[in-house]
C-alpha cells in the first residue's frame, strides 16, 4: 500500500476505522492525516492482505469462462494465503486490522477455491478447451517420425481418420499456422490483479495483424499468398475434423505421465512480468505445470507432482515445443514418459 489514496479508503472503508490507532492517541485529526497511524498502516502485511482481498473478487467478478491464465492467477492468490504471517506486524491494534481484513477476505477466497475446483475438474472448462485445442494440434503433428509408435497402436479407423486429416499439408506448416489461432482461444485476458501486476504485460490480439496473418507467420508464409490462403483452409478443416473425433480419441491411447519435481522453482515475478510480455506461451504445458489440473489425476508421487496427461495433449504440448512455445510458470520442462527428452 505505502500510504496511496485508494488502499487507505480502502482500508477504511474495510474497517469503519473512524479514528487514530491505539497506541497513537491523537484525536483532533482525521487519521489519513496523521503521520504517525500512516506510517503504522502504511507495512506490506496490510497492502498484501487488501490485496487478497481486492483480487479473489476480482476473480470471483470475472464474467469469462475459466480459463487456464485464469487457473494460475487463481492458484497463486490462494497460495499467498497460505504463507501470510502476520506475526511480524509490531504495532498490536495494526496486526488486529490485518487480522480483520483477513477474515474479511477469507470469505471471497473460499468461493474462489471452491470456483477453482470446478474449473479443474473432470469435463470441466479447462479441460474441454485444452482438449479441443490439443486435439487439432495433435492431428497435425501426428506423422512426424517420433509419433509412428503411438499413432501404430491406435484403433484403425482413428489410425485412418486422422491420417486423412493430417496428410493436406506438411506437419511443421500446419502445426506453426494453427498455433496463433490457439493462442486467441486460450488468452481471454484477466481482471487487472494488484499481487500479480506481471498479467497485465500480457499483449492482446493486435487488429492490424489478426489471426490469419500470424498464421502464415508462423508457417513462415507471405500474408496473402496463395500458399497461405491454401494452409488457412487446411488448417479450418483440421480444426473441424478434429472437433468430430474429439471423444474418440482420449481413451484410444493411456495417458502419458509428465514428473516435475516438487520444489523446482516457478518463474519468479520479475522473470513473469518480462517473460510474459514477448514470450509465446504454450497454456498445455501451463495447465500442467499448474499443478491443478484435477481432471488428470494430479497428485504428488515420490518427491514429483505427476499428471496423467491424454495423449493427444501430450503430442500438441511436445510439437509447441519445437515453435518455441513455453511454459508460463516454469523454465526447465517436465519428464515425460514415452517422448525423447528435449
Amino acid at each position: 500500500m505505502t500510504g496511496t489514496v485508494s488502499g487507505l479508503s480502502a482500508l477504511a472503508e474495510d474497517l469503519r476505522l473512524d479514528g487514530h490507532l491505539d497506541e497513537c492517541g491523537r484525536e483532533e485529526t482525521d487519521w489519513r492525516h496523521c503521520s504517525w497511524c500512516l506510517w503504522a498502516v502504511s507495512i506490506p502485511e496490510i497492502d498484501l492482505v487488501l490485496g487478497l482481498r481486492q483480487d479473489g473478487r476480482a476473480l470471483l467478478a470475472w464474467p469469462a469462462e475459466a480459463t487456464v491464465a485464469w487457473v494460475v492467477a487463481a492458484d497463486e492468490l490462494l497460495g499467498r494465503v497460505g504463507t501470510l504471517d502476520l506475526s511480524g506486524v509490531l504495532v498490536p491494534s495494526v496486526r488486529r486490522l490485518a487480522h480483520r481484513l483477513l477474515l474479511l477476505a477469507s470469505a471471497d477466497l473460499e468461493a474462489l477455491d471452491r470456483r477453482l475446483g470446478s474449473a479443474v475438474a473432470a469435463a470441466g472448462p479447462v479441460e474441454r478447451r485444452c482438449l479441443h485445442t490439443a486435439t487439432a494440434v495433435m492431428v497435425s503433428a501426428i506423422r512426424r517420425p517420433e509419433n509412428a509408435d503411438l499413432l501404430g497402436r491406435l484403433p484403425e479407423r482413428l489410425r485412418i481418420d486422422l491420417l486423412e486429416l493430417s496428410g493436406a499439408l506438411s506437419s511443421a506448416v500446419q502445426v506453426g499456422g494453427l498455433l496463433p489461432t490457439l493462442e486467441d482461444r486460450h488468452w481471454q485476458g484477466l481482471p487487472a490483479l494488484r499481487t500479480q501486476p506481471a498479467w497485465g504485460r500480457r499483449p492482446g490480439t493486435d487488429p492490424r495483424s489478426g489471426t490469419r496473418s500470424r498464421q502464415a507467420a508462423g508457417a513462415g508464409l507471405a500474408p496473402g499468398s496463395l500458399e497461405a490462403l491454401v494452409m488457412e483452409s487446411v488448417i479450418d478443416q483440421v480444426i473441424a475434423g478434429a472437433s468430430g473425433i474429439e471423444g474418440d480419441l482420449v481413451g484410444a491411447a493411456p495417458p502419458i505421465p509428465h514428473r516435475r519435481p516438487v520444489h523446482d522453482p516457478p518463474h519468479t515475478a520479475a522473470t513473469r512480468s518480462l517473460l510474459w510480455r514477448v514470450a509465446r506461451i504454450d497454456w498445455h504445458l501451463t495447465f500442467v505445470d499448474s499443478g491443478r489440473a484435477g481432471c488428470w489425476n494430479t497428485r504428488v508421487e515420490d518427491g514429483a507432482v505427476v499428471t496423467d496427461v491424454p495423449w493427444p495433449v501430450a503430442v500438441a504440448i511436445e510439437a509447441a515445443a519445437d515453435h518455441g512455445f513455453v511454459s508460463a510458470t516454469h523454465q526447465e520442462r517436465p519428464t515425460v514418459e514415452g517422448f525423447s527428452a528435449r
